[in-house]
Order: C-alpha cells, then structure tokens, then sequence
C-alpha cells in the first residue's frame, strides 16, 4: 500500500516508495504532475472516472473511493483502490491538500473474475445439464433444484419448493441417505455415491445413482450438500427382467424331466442339473469346468462335436 499527497492548487503529487512500486514508475524520472500521471499510467477507459473522482473533490469536498486499472511501462494492467482521507483547506476555505493511500488489487481482482468464471459455469452445468442436480441445507430442506431433476422426479420447479429430501425420497432408502449424510459431516468420507430410490410425483419409484458431497467454508464449517443424481430406472428393469428370465430358466432347466448340461466353448462344463449328476453318478460341481468327453463311454469315440448344450432322456 503506497500513500500520496495531492497539492490541489499546483495540482502536484508527493509520493510514497511505495506508490512508484504500485505503479512501475522510477522515482529519478517522476515529474509528480496529477495530469501526466493520468495521461501516461491510467488505462484510458479509467481516465474519465478519476478526472470526475478528482473534479469532485475541488467542487464538492468529497473524496471518493474509486478502483482504476494502471498500464505499466510493460504494457502488463494492474488494478488498483484508492481513498483519500479528509480534505485541508486553506485560509479562504478552498481546497488545498488532500493525502490517501492506493493498494494494488490485481491478484484480488483476478481471483473474483476466476470465482465469477468458475461461477457462471457451474450455474450453466447446474441448469443445462441432462443430469439432475440437488442443493440442500444441512436440515434437510432444498435449495435448489434444476430443470432436470424436476423433470425426473415429474415436479414443477415451484413445487420442490414445499418438500425436503425425505418427502422425495423412498421409506426404505431414507437409511442410506441419512448414513451418507452422517459420514460427511464426521468428516469420514470427502463424497459418498450409492444407489436410492427417489419417489415420482405420481408415486412410482425412480431408481438413481448419487453422488453427494458436502460443501465447506473456508473455517471447513458445512454449508450444504451438492447431489448429482442420475436415472437408472431403465437399466434397473432390464437387470430385474432378465434376473426373473434368469429364475425362469433356471427352474425349466431343474425340473424339466431330462438330464441337462451346458458347456462352454472348449467343451467344459458350466452347468448341469440333478438329473444329470445322477445320470453320470457324480456328486454336485464335482464335474464343472471338466471336458465332457472324461465323463463319456470310453467305446464311444471321439466326443460329440461342439455344443453348448446337451440333454438326453433318462434310461
């Protein structure tokens, strides 16, 4: 932080080391006239402001606080604040001295635009996304949903507003949620993914994959959960068709009143039914994996060309 001193009727400036450091000028080659200052180091766009800033102090008596960008000699733009304090004035009651400081802001400055930037991009993901996206306080209330997950979850935007998580989600998922939240807020866990049932508008069930995690200030106190969630209602039915197909087969394979086996490509077993370890006099899993030419007559032959399945009837 560098301060200055404006001598209001020389319009002359008394400088700080400070201030030449802020300003990339050397000392030896500073003239100390306001005007030469505001036509060779302000950046021109800021130039009016600080013309306006200083007119105001010699009409109206008020400083005022104003940040403005320099250009060093480098060409390199470094942003700055300065204020001034109060106003001295002469015998007749003019203006004639003012002193301030100016503090460069630039890496200040750079981080907000970064912030701002980080900002607007996580509003675009959060609210463009196909993904559904959850804010939510630390007692259970959301904050804010998007488009998305008012839409998988078949709510308006307006109605989200009367519910918390527990209202949307399924009675026998409540448990998961609620040992997720506890690990985050132990600090036990940085994100915590699993599988839950949310509850439709219409009361069906939405099955989803969430990954939450828990937000902190900069004293690491919490602030409130982030959720994205995902629809895995589709996968989760074709898994329950083809396990109920499965169960299915499984039962007509067991109780189809032949002997059944299945084989792999190299002709090994894979699977077999009572019938079949009967028929062969084995005990159960005893011949998985095993080539099914070990198991055939001896006088036979070569084995059967290659097959994934063989049944035969009983004899």
């Amino acid at each position: 932080m560098g301060s200055w001193t404006w001598n209001i009727k020389t319009n002359h400036l008394d400088w700080s080391d400070e201030m030449y450091n802020i300003f990339g000028l050397e000392k030896e080659t500073f003239s100390g006239d306001l005007a030469e200052v505001i036509a060779q180091a302000i950046h021109p766009e800021d130039r009016a402001a600080v013309e306006q800033s200083n007119l105001s102090v010699i009409t109206q008596g008020k400083p005022v606080p104003l940040e403005y960008r320099i250009i060093w000699n480098d060409g390199s733009v470094h942003v700055v604040w300065a204020e001034a304090g109060e106003i001295v004035l002469d015998e007749t009651g003019a203006p004639s001295l003012l002193s301030g400081t100016v503090q460069e802001i630039t890496e200040r400055k750079r981080n907000e635009e970064i912030l701002q930037k980080s900002e607007a991009s996580f509003r675009s993901i959060f609210e463009k996304t196909a993904t559904g996206y959850v804010l939510t306080a630390l007692d259970g209330r959301l904050l804010k949903v998007n488009a998305a997950m008012a839409d998988m979850l078949g709510y308006t935007m307006d109605a989200f507003q009367e519910v918390n998580f527990q209202d949307i989600t399924h009675p026998d998922d409540i448990s998961i949620s609620a040992e997720s939240v506890r690990s985050l807020l132990a600090g036990e866990k940085d994100t915590c993914q699993f599988e839950k049932r949310y509850l439709h508008w219409n009361s069906t069930t939405v099955w989803t994959f969430v990954n939450t995690t828990l937000v902190r200030d900069e004293q690491n106190a919490p602030l409130y959960f982030i959720t994205s969630v995902t629809d895995i209602t589709a996968r989760k039915q074709a898994e329950d068709a083809l396990q109920e197909s499965q169960n299915r087969y499984q039962l007509v394979f067991e109780n189809s009143g032949t002997t059944n086996a299945i084989f792999n490509k190299e002709c090994r077993l894979i699977l077999q039914n009572s019938l079949s370890r009967k028929s062969l006099g084995i005990k159960a899993n005893e011949a998985l994996g095993k080539q099914r030419w070990r198991y055939s007559d001896p006088n036979a032959g070569r084995p059967l060309p290659n097959a994934c399945s063989v049944s035969w009837p009983q004899v």
